[in-house]
């Protein structure tokens, strides 16, 4: 317990739980008292220093990083342009939050996960962060102590949550299918998967449960491999495959349970409740769409969107990345979001078939944030992409893996 307790400290002192919960405060900042400076700020600050102090000792800075750097640049200037001709008053507070908070999250996956270790601490910090908001939502959920059909961290953004708790998945999965680990450590992990799943999934926010059902889809098929007529399936998957076919008649044992009964109501809120919110959305890609055919080059201006669509200057978006990007900073600022998404695929996909967990945590996380990012959130509620897509520019940075991997099981010859 002390070894456990001595590590936990360690890591919730390291600069990477700092970045971790600078990207995923907004989900869970109103619980934690900070009474002279904002949480999201305290961890941006802590963030930049480490990692402007661990630059001082870096011997270089590759290439690659270099043209990165220079090409989201490209997209500040653009966006920064789009300022001078924004009608709206409310696009200072956003400009302000994505030259600060965005662009940080993006420097910050560039320059500060740069081995295998650090990505690792990022990794268990944010299963940490995760299991402390599922905590959280549990308790509201079982206490009843929730208004209408979503619960959030404290009652907050459902959305921002859930967003945290995929995530959780994900960095709990890859460690329970690809990290080679005793059986007390994996029976901790799969604990804690079971408490961030259920905890998701009352939540009520669906496209962060559809994407992270996709997205885990997506990390098991990759762990499984074809060499020389032989399936080879790590040991994890395995034993995933089981215990979810084995769930089935738990869940059908105790259905009749108050708990049991609660949670499908849950579910029944996920599957059918919410058609405004998609009609909403269709109208604002409608909206979105009609000012692209009239700004294709320039936009309308940054920030602007809730003047088109509601006639006020409030914070609205479209509620997809890109033709948020298109409407208001125009055609350029999607290039040079594409380029550093394409650049981020690539390289991350070169090495998901290396056995090597970092990777697999990498391709399965940005997927899931991507897919996230087309259908809700503006474009600094997505900042935990834009770390993603900084870190996947580096994969190549975790491709030797010092840390033991899952063993693999041959199924069929």
């Amino acid at each position: 317990m002390r070894i456990i307790l001595s590590r936990t400290l360690k890591l919730v002192l390291s600069g990477e739980f700092a970045f971790a919960v600078f990207l995923t405060s907004g989900a869970f900042k109103e619980v934690i008292p900070a009474q002279f400076i904002d949480l999201t700020i305290l961890m941006l600050i802590i963030s930049i220093l480490i990692t402007i102090k661990r630059l001082l000792f870096k011997k270089n800075i590759t290439k690659l990083t270099l043209i990165s750097i220079g090409i989201y640049f490209i997209l500040l200037i653009v966006v920064s342009m789009s300022m001078l001709y924004s009608p709206s008053l409310y696009a200072v507070d956003k400009y302000i939050r994505f030259t600060v908070l965005t662009s940080w999250a993006f420097f910050g996956g560039l320059l500060m996960v740069l081995d295998k270790g650090s990505l690792k601490k990022l990794i268990d910090s944010i299963c940490l962060i995760s299991i402390f908001c599922s905590v959280l939502i549990t308790y509201s959920f079982m206490s009843g102590d929730y208004v209408g059909g979503f619960i959030g961290v404290s009652d907050g953004n459902y959305l921002g949550s859930a967003r945290v708790l995929g995530l959780g998945v994900l960095s709990l999965l890859v460690l329970f299918v690809y990290n080679n680990i005793n059986i007390s450590k994996k029976s901790i992990i799969l604990i804690g998967l079971i408490l961030v799943s259920l905890a998701i999934l009352v939540t009520g926010a669906r496209m962060p449960i559809i994407s992270l059902i996709f997205s885990s889809l997506t990390l098991l098929i990759i762990s499984i491999r074809f060499v020389k007529g032989k399936i080879i399936i790590k040991k994890g998957t395995k034993v995933l495959g089981i215990l979810g076919v084995g769930l089935i008649p738990f869940i059908y044992y105790f259905k009749d349970t108050q708990l049991t009964e609660t949670l499908f109501r849950r579910i029944e809120v996920l599957l059918y409740e919410g058609g405004a919110s998609a009609i909403g959305r269709v109208d604002r890609y409608t909206v979105a769409i009609d000012i692209i055919k009239n700004n294709f080059f320039l936009g309308k201006g940054f920030g602007s969107f809730g003047l088109s669509y509601l006639g006020s200057d409030v914070r609205e978006y479209p509620h997809n990345i890109f033709l948020e990007l298109a409407a208001e900073s125009g055609v350029i600022s999607v290039i040079t979001f594409v380029v550093l998404l394409i650049m981020s695929v690539i390289k991350s996909k070169n090495f998901i078939f290396r056995s090597n967990y970092q990777h697999a945590w990498i391709f399965s996380s940005l997927l899931f944030l991507l897919l996230n990012s087309l259908v809700s959130g503006d474009l600094n509620d997505n900042r935990a992409l834009f770390a993603l897509v900084g870190i996947a520019i580096q994969s190549k940075m975790f491709e030797e893996s010092d840390i033991s991997t899952s063993k693999d099981t041959t199924v069929t010859s």
